[in-house]
């Protein structure tokens, strides 16, 4: 594995004395470093970060298949995904990215996997850390005061 960290799977809805869970290990492909993702949906769906060749954070989605898609907000140099709640039931994922000028801006990636990014107004920083069924986003973010 490349990542510094082993991402896992704990397959099982439930788990008797005897019973073990079945754990799957994955990295995403061409990560050299796989941060902890929080975030699973209801299908299994999981979104997280890693580092790639460059060292650089992307986003991903690993598929309840199991197969891979990277994704980035245009104009990203660091995509991150930082709620436990960034991925909803409906495929559509929220998290925060910086820009060359290292300033955070929050982005929606729809299941279809348009991306539109978002910045409250008067916002020097922005954080989103979760998103809902009806794709309502909460999170933080901070003003020039």
């Amino acid at each position: 594995m490349a990542g510094e960290i082993a991402c896992a799977i704990l397959a099982g809805a439930t788990i008797s004395a005897n019973a073990k869970p079945a754990i799957t290990t994955f990295d995403p492909p061409g990560s050299i470093e796989v941060l902890p993702p929080l975030s699973i949906n209801a299908s299994g769906a999981i979104v997280g970060s890693y580092g790639d060749q460059d060292d650089n954070p992307r986003g991903f989605i690993r598929n309840p298949d199991g197969s891979f898609t990277d994704f980035d907000p245009d104009g990203s140099v660091a995509t991150d995904m930082y709620g436990t709640d960034s991925i909803n039931d409906s495929g559509v994922i929220t998290g925060s990215y910086r820009d060359d000028s290292f300033v955070l801006h929050g982005f929606i990636r729809s299941a279809d996997g348009t991306i539109i990014s978002f910045d409250p107004a008067g916002s020097t920083e922005t954080v989103a850390m979760a998103v809902n069924k009806r794709g309502v986003i909460t999170g933080w973010y901070l003003d020039s005061n």
